[in-house]
């Protein structure tokens, strides 16, 4: 079981019941895990109390004979109260005297939210990034958490602090339904939570279903001019090793099952948001996708390209790697084998995805498949083609060359 743990205001963890008192946990820690609806005081759940244990039996032998000399002391003090309401009893010659009572004090300041919930980003099937701004701090605040709700289902978890931003991504959503979500401070004085925010999951990602292109006269094509671009771009797709396929396979778990094209899109994401383009030495380098990956992804257009094919190779996809040529200028690029995959569907998940209107990228070959467009210049898979109209594609899996050109 792992728990959060509340030190200084802000949470800690995952951490494990043994490394709890490592980290400061006290009997009035607020501590959390999966299943509590809010922070609790530490003492208050079974499976943490055993760890109190010791230092209660040590506190209790410490402080025995206190408690003897407490009894005494409270005795006499019990027996000169006695005494002096007698005597007073008997100098009032009877009359009733009331002894006036404090007041309790009631806490009439009201609770003030010191967050506000923003709207979530990275939505997708099955999960969404939560997120919240700090408009000011305060030491009442002892704890911050997320508070999500779908088919009335409500569950907690604990906000990370970065800076003003609060967030926490959350992964067990439903695909196309509705979720609410607000922050909950837990303060001094109680619990308040914020305005709630809205959004809808995705829709569930559309499989994939496309079978792996083969070309009857592949052979044919070790002729051409672009033979030992083609022997070094399979080479650096080195989709079996170990390091991309680890990789491929962690990212692509974020949306789980078959080959789809949420998976397609978590790939892709990931390749983007961490590319760092760096040129090639004088002349051509083909750099292998698992040394991309240990450099940190860095390189040039023709590695991201090669990193993109391996990586989807990796999870069962069908691609080939391009070259297209401008007029004083070229550009590699990747496209995935869609199939016979309703391509309308994963174009609407895209869009949807992305938050775009405008039209998704494709080409469709002579046997009706429909090969989508990764090319990092786009941002997003399908989006716009390069304007080059002139090039040479390589079928990774056939090691097949294919020369183009379009109008």
């Amino acid at each position: 079981m792992q728990y959060y743990l509340v030190d200084k205001n802000k949470p800690r963890g995952p951490l494990s019941k043994e490394k709890l008192l490592e980290n400061g946990l006290t009997p009035k820690s607020l501590v959390w895990r999966e299943g509590l609806s809010d922070w609790v005081e530490a003492d208050t759940i079974d499976d943490l109390r055993d760890l109190f244990e010791v230092k209660k039996e040590k506190k209790s032998s410490n402080s025995l004979s206190s408690i003897i000399t407490g009894l005494l002391l409270a005795i006499a003090i019990i027996l000169y109260v006695e005494l002096f309401t007698k005597d007073n009893a008997n100098n009032e010659s009877g009359s009733q005297h009331n002894t006036p009572t404090s007041p309790i004090t009631e806490n009439t300041n009201k609770l003030q939210l010191h967050s506000s919930v923003l709207s979530a980003e990275k939505v997708r099937s099955n999960s969404a990034l939560l997120k919240g701004v700090l408009n000011s701090t305060s030491n009442d605040v002892l704890a911050y958490s997320f508070e999500y709700t779908q088919y009335g289902d409500t569950k907690t978890i604990p906000a990370t602090i970065d800076g003003d931003i609060l967030y926490a991504t959350v992964t067990d959503l439903v695909a196309d339904t509705r979720c609410d979500y607000c922050i909950v401070e837990k303060q001094n004085g109680g619990t308040i939570k914020t305005e709630t925010s809205t959004f809808t999951t995705l829709q569930k990602p559309l499989e994939i279903n496309a079978q792996v292109t083969w070309h009857p006269l592949g052979l044919l094509s070790n002729i051409s001019f672009y033979y030992f671009d083609k022997k070094e771009i399979i080479k650096a797709c080195d989709y079996k090793n170990n390091v991309v396929r680890s990789k491929a396979a962690i990212i692509a778990s974020q949306t789980k099952g078959n080959f789809n094209i949420g998976q397609v899109c978590d790939i892709f994401d990931y390749c983007y948001d961490n590319w760092k383009y760096v040129n090639d030495p004088n002349g051509e380098l083909y750099q292998k996708a698992s040394n991309t990956i240990r450099n940190g992804l860095t390189g040039d257009c023709d590695d991201f390209a090669v990193l993109m094919a391996s990586m989807l190779l990796s999870v069962g996809g069908d691609v080939r790697v391009n070259f297209a040529y401008a007029e004083s200028s070229g550009h590699a690029f990747t496209e995935l084998n869609v199939g016979n995959t309703n391509i309308k569907a994963c174009a609407d998940y895209i869009r949807a995805r992305y938050g775009f209107t405008e039209s998704v990228w494709y080409r469709k070959d002579d046997e009706g498949n429909a090969w989508l467009n990764l090319d990092w210049w786009a941002k997003h898979p399908g989006g716009e083609y390069y304007e080059g109209k002139n090039g040479v594609r390589f079928y990774i899996l056939d090691e097949y060359i294919e020369e183009y050109s379009y109008k």
